[in-house]
């Protein structure tokens, strides 16, 4: 038995007193830890005495977990220093469920997460109203119900459809079949090419398009409405989006609908000064290729690396930018003496040196003389170093963006109340069923379940304490009475009572 440590003999069962120092086996690992340290951490199971009783060993006088030595090492380092991190080489569920085995507190919970790339999840606004409610539910959470689900995938297929329609409708051979408003054969090529850029209505992929941009629009509207938020909702970059390819279709309509209220002589004229306009416009409407970064997994993880990788990104810039002016310079002034040189100023050489840079080389502008032709194997090799920079950092971000996002829903559901995870489902939709884990929590879709079923367990634990130190009590109480503890002096667990 080690020394120091003060025992209470009961007839066969031996139970410590609260020491100094408290020793601690974990699968055969031993620790001596100061009583103290762990008495800062009262609501875990290494400071909760009653709790800790449950696991004294009498033969050996020491307190026996049969738990995993690497993880403990972690988690009483905790109660030292107050940082935890996850072990190398030791599962996420593992080392969770240990950490829930000890009963560490939620801070402690919260570095894990921290640490694996996790925050906690905002608190859900839901509208007041309970019809708008549950349209909010149905419109942004496609797992709310399997309505909700269809309304996604229909939703999907109608922006491929309207990309589908945009690319082809330039298409030269629908071009001349589709025809334009009220144009006759006579009409001059320019008039045709300035008709050209209004939309056509007896079009039928103009018919087809409108159909899609109605869908999305009360789509829009109808989120709008229901949404808690309206100002953050307009704030929000995906739905700004979402309304900048929506209007160019708008704007398109009116401006060809004002424009078949001028004279023909003039249209041509009235449209010069905002041809430029529409045609932006109309290449706006491809921002509906990023409304499926709301249903695409890979399309967020991208998104999101270019956002953590702006820094590297912006050092690149700013180095290709300052190369580009000095060699575009220098290849300028290497061939400004030879015949029928293609560098005519600096501006125009920006193209070659930045189409040299990046290794495309289309071959369009070639130096042609002997020192021309030098610089531009320094502007190729400056081309590759620039690109190869950064390159490991942004590879480096998206892993550990797409590690992290491939760990989100085993973290949703080992940390589901610490996260404080949103309830899936709309109010009276069947939820799915929560999986139980290795030793560890349930899934955390109801956070209130979570958390009664933990108290539930830790005032069981509790219960099973005070009745066991009850029953000793009152051992020792009866051995007193009747003189059969041969005038050993009798205690009691601290805190007992």
């Amino acid at each position: 038995m080690y020394s120091g440590m003060e025992t209470t003999v009961i007839g066969l069962d031996i139970l410590p007193t609260r020491p100094d120092r408290i020793r601690l086996n974990i699968s055969g690992k031993k620790y001596d830890i100061p009583a103290a340290l762990l008495h800062k951490h009262p609501h875990t199971l290494l400071g909760d005495q009653l709790q800790l009783a449950l696991f004294f060993d009498p033969s050996t006088a020491e307190y026996y977990f049969p738990r995993d030595p690497k993880c403990f090492s972690r988690i009483i380092q905790y109660y030292h220093t107050g940082t935890l991190h996850r072990p190398a080489r030791i599962p996420l569920a593992a080392f969770i469920a240990e950490c829930r085995f000890f009963q560490l507190d939620k801070p402690a919970l919260l570095q894990i997460a921290a640490h694996e790339g996790f925050q906690p999840y905002p608190p859900v606004r839901l509208p007041k109203n309970r019809v708008l409610r549950a349209t909010w539910r149905f419109l942004t959470d496609a797992g709310s119900s399997r309505g909700a689900r269809a309304f996604e995938a229909f939703n999907i297929i109608m922006i491929l459809l309207s990309v589908v329609i945009l690319c082809a409708q330039s298409m030269p051979q629908f071009r001349s079949a589709s025809g334009t408003n009220g144009t006759k054969a006579n009409d001059t090529d320019e008039e045709l090419t300035a008709l050209d850029d209004y939309v056509q209505f007896t079009d039928p992929f103009f018919i087809i398009a409108t159909v899609c941009i109605a869908w999305f629009t009360v789509e829009f509207a109808l989120r709008l409405l229901s949404s808690p938020s309206k100002l953050e909702f307009l704030r929000a970059p995906l739905n700004i989006i979402d309304l900048l390819a929506i209007l160019p279709y708008y704007i398109d309509v009116a401006v060809t609908v004002s424009c078949l209220h001028v004279a023909r002589s003039n249209c041509s004229r009235y449209k010069t000064g905002i041809m430029v306009v529409l045609r932006v416009l109309r290449v706006m409407r491809m921002f509906r290729l990023i409304r499926l970064s709301r249903y695409s997994h890979g399309l967020r993880v991208l998104g999101e690396t270019f956002v953590v990788s702006v820094r590297e990104l912006g050092l690149f810039l700013m180095f290709l930018g300052l190369a580009v002016v000095l060699f575009s310079s220098s290849v300028f002034y290497a061939e400004i003496g030879m015949k029928e040189t293609q560098f005519n100023s600096i501006p125009e050489s920006f193209w070659w040196t930045i189409v040299t840079m990046t290794t495309v080389g289309y071959g369009d502008v070639t130096p042609k003389g002997l020192l021309g032709k030098i610089v531009g194997a320094c502007c190729a090799i400056s081309g590759l170093i620039a690109i190869a920079l950064p390159i490991p950092v942004i590879v480096a971000n998206f892993n550990a963006i797409y590690t992290r996002e491939k760990l989100r829903s085993e973290m949703e559901q080992l940390l589901g109340d610490v996260l404080n995870v949103p309830p899936k489902g709309v109010p009276g939709t069947k939820s799915s069923k929560p999986k139980v884990l290795l030793n560890g929590p349930t899934s955390a879709l109801d956070n209130g379940a979570n958390a009664a079923n933990n108290s539930d367990k830790t005032g069981s634990v509790r219960r099973r304490s005070r009745q066991a130190v009850s029953f000793v009590q009152d051992c020792t109480a009866t051995f007193d009475h009747a003189g059969h503890l041969n005038g050993a002096q009798s205690r009691t667990p601290k805190g007992s009572d």
